[in-house]
């Protein structure tokens, strides 16, 4: 896989027991399209953790200052704002 875009991603597919099936880097945005399309369709939980332009998510709230923050989602539903490392994570509000 070779990236040519601009943005790099990194994905990880998880199996029982937190077992690492499968790893790829640096995708190209029109195939992160299509892995979010093939995994939203998986039995199992989707996370993501990535900047906020990298999936579309939809509207979300103001970041709580101006460092970096990734967003954290799971199945494609926003949850939170962290920092690179644990260094912070700010919860959203929930709706239901």
């Amino acid at each position: 896989v070779t990236n040519k875009g601009g943005k790099v991603t990194e994905f990880y597919v998880y199996a029982a027991g937190d077992r690492v099936m499968g790893e790829v880097e640096n995708i190209t945005p029109p195939r992160r399209d299509a892995f979010v399309a093939l995994v939203r369709d998986l039995p199992g939980h989707w996370i993501a953790v990535e900047t906020a332009d990298v999936l579309d998510l939809g509207p979300l709230p103001a970041p709580p200052d101006a460092g970096l923050h990734n967003v954290v989602s799971l199945d494609g539903r926003p949850l939170a704002y962290a920092r690179s490392h644990g260094q912070a994570m700010t919860w959203f509000a929930l709706t239901p």
